[in-house]
């Protein structure tokens, strides 16, 4: 049956289209389906028919929508989420054509109703698996709790009673931030004094460590913190204090402390000879003994065991200065100086602790004779140099006759070929060591007889100049490095006390020396040996031998002229002022006067270039000697 229209009643009913084919037909054909402009041209029989249709669109879509939601509950979560993925690849595209509006209002309904309803579920199943799985855990853990519990209570009884065996006696401890072992362990001498300010502490200064058995004088000592340990001697803290083996702060300070802290150590009064009892490595049922010498040898430390090894005891401590400070006033307290009072008043203590030899007074005399040299008093520096020379003599001596004597007694029975050997070697080397040192000191005296000026020093300057050189020739030979300072003060003697022949021969062979030693690679001399060269030069200057001294002078201008700035007027470098001015000397002299005034041109010409006034001091005395040489009719020789 057609319609007027042409078009079938099956055509009109939306129901029996389906709801896509409904729309596609009335996209392709145009068709308005707004009720107002359907009733206007329908007639009146029509209206119910069209009500009907209505009802049947609702009705429709309630079946729909169930068929919907029974379909959905079907499709299972990661479909869901796949359809959703191609729905939405689908509104991308859509969003390039005129029907993104369209998808878009059919697609948001669906994608909130997923989230609210679907993705709600998974979340709250996802939860609940969770909470599942965390409560079979503390199931587990209970169970664990309870079938080791017996196990638990046994460590933690164990635990006890090592907090209790390891409880503190007292609150002093190398662990704790408020006591003065773990200043003393940290080096923090701010720390230190802070708490020692207190009387309580600084009356326990030598408290002990529960776990160590130390004072804090052995945690400084270990750490090598020197101040520190000064700190705590100034408290009367007790340099020998023992630990638990034996070991004392200087056993500590030489096997891992400083070689200040031992030194400060010895010199307050350590005793080096103490030892430390510890098990034997190889055999644990025995024990062996160390000194701090040993310590130190056995942790490869050789300038500290050497140290330790050679040190005498003349030192003295703070408790040893506070007895002596309560003595009568000694001569010392009449020196008007002082620096120097203070350095008679610690060599008259020293000497009435450790006698007139300790070698512990060299430095106390050396101090003295540098003040004593400083202020003019030659005659005082010169009988505390004396003295110098006497203690080392003595300590010279003393090594001399033990050598002597342990040679006359015969290697002992425990002692091997190695032992015998090593303690010969040792030997010779403190003996060359002393030997040296005794010749240091009479070349000191010497140089210091001599510049006294007074006659009757003269022969014993020239006694201990020349004891030093040959004491020194006898040990390295007669080219041997140590030879040449000792051997140049003498030729500088001799050259003063005029005797010009034995000087130049001295002075030649520091030259020689000299000369070999600062030669490089590029066959060039330094700029070392020009002192020599003028010292050679000028004594034979005085002995009247004027062809070498112009050619030891003319070779130390060359040299100091190549070591110049290598500039296009090197010619007029400072440098080479002094170097005119010496060859016009040496000329002036010799009698050529044109010659001298020549050169002193040229170290005049030197200053004014270098942008001197014409008033300037130098320049004054150069034009002086340019007149002197004009006017004199003959040399000063």
């Amino acid at each position: 049956m057609k319609a007027a229209d042409g078009i079938s009643q099956r055509q009109k009913d939306p129901v029996a289209l389906g709801p896509l084919r409904w729309n596609l037909l009335r996209a392709s054909r145009g068709w308005d389906m707004r009720i107002s402009t359907f009733t206007a041209e329908s007639s009146s029989g029509q209206a119910e028919q069209i009500k009907d249709h209505k009802r049947q669109l609702a009705n429709h879509g309630r079946h729909k929508k169930a068929a919907y939601e029974k379909a959905k509950a079907k499709v299972p979560v990661n479909k869901r989420l796949e359809m959703m993925k191609k729905s939405y690849e689908n509104l991308v595209f859509a969003k390039q054509t005129s029907r993104a509006a369209a998808l878009k209002k059919r697609l948001d309904p669906m994608v909130d109703g997923f989230y609210k309803k679907e993705l709600g579920k998974h979340i709250s199943k996802s939860r609940a698996e969770t909470a599942l799985v965390k409560g079979k855990l503390q199931a587990e853990r209970a169970s664990l709790e309870v079938s080791q519990q017996a196990g638990l209570n046994s460590l933690l009884a164990q635990k006890d009673i090592a907090v209790k065996t390891l409880r503190r006696a007292n609150e002093r401890s190398s662990d704790g931030p408020f006591t003065i072992h773990y200043a003393a362990t940290n080096g923090e001498l701010d720390r230190l004094l802070v708490m020692l300010s207190r009387p309580a502490v600084a009356a326990d200064i030598d408290a002990r460590d529960p776990d160590t058995g130390w004072t804090p004088l052995h945690f400084a000592a270990r750490g090598g913190h020197a101040e520190l340990a000064k700190t705590l001697i100034q408290y009367k803290a007790n340099v020998n204090a023992a630990g638990p083996g034996g070991e004392t702060p200087l056993h500590l300070a030489a096997g891992w402390g400083t070689l200040d802290a031992a030194g400060l150590l010895l010199q307050e009064g350590a005793d080096k000879e103490m030892v430390w009892t510890q098990p034997d490595p190889k055999d644990k049922s025995k024990s062996i003994t160390r000194t701090a010498y040993d310590v130190a040898k056995q942790n490869l430390r050789p300038e500290i065991s050497r140290f330790i090894d050679r040190w005498l005891p003349v030192g003295l401590s703070y408790t040893h200065m506070a007895g002596l400070s309560k003595l009568p006033p000694r001569p010392y307290s009449e020196e008007p100086d002082p620096r120097i009072a203070s350095q008679l008043r610690a060599l008259d203590m020293k000497m009435r602790v450790s006698g007139r030899e300790a070698a512990g007074l060299i430095f106390t005399y050396e101090k003295l004779v540098a003040a004593y040299r400083e202020l003019g008093r030659f005659g005082e520096a010169v009988d505390a140099g004396k003295r110098i020379v006497e203690i080392r003599q003595h300590d010279l001596q003393t090594l001399q006759r033990q050598v002597a004597e342990d040679m006359s007694s015969g290697p002992q029975p425990e002692e091997s070929a190695d032992d015998q050997s090593y303690k010969m070697k040792k030997a010779a080397d403190q003996e060359r060591e002393k030997k040296k040192a005794v010749a240091e000191a009479m070349n000191n005296l010497g140089e210091l007889c001599f510049a006294s000026g007074d006659e009757g020093n003269v022969g014993d300057a020239k006694r201990y100049l020349l004891g030093s050189v040959q004491m020194m020739e006898e040990m390295h030979g007669p080219k041997g490095v140590l030879v040449m300072h000792p051997l140049l003060n003498y030729g500088r003697f001799l050259m003063e006390t005029r005797d010009y022949g034995g000087a130049l021969a001295a002075l030649s062979r520091v030259l020689e020396h000299e000369e070999l030693q600062h030669r490089n690679e590029m066959d060039t001399e330094s700029l070392a040996i020009v002192p020599t060269l003028d010292l050679v030069g000028y004594c034979c200057v005085l002995m009247k031998n004027w062809d070498r001294a112009l050619e030891l002078c003319d070779r130390a201008n060359a040299i100091v002229l190549f070591h110049c700035s290598f500039e296009k007027e090197k010619e007029k470098h400072m440098d080479m002022c002094e170097r005119h001015d010496k060859r016009g000397f040496i000329l002036f002299c010799s009698g050529d006067l044109a010659g001298a005034q020549a050169e002193y041109y040229k170290a005049r010409d030197i200053l004014a270039f270098s942008g001197r006034e014409e008033f300037d001091e130098g320049i004054l005395r150069l034009e002086n000697n340019i007149a002197v040489c004009c006017c004199a009719k003959r040399p000063i020789f």
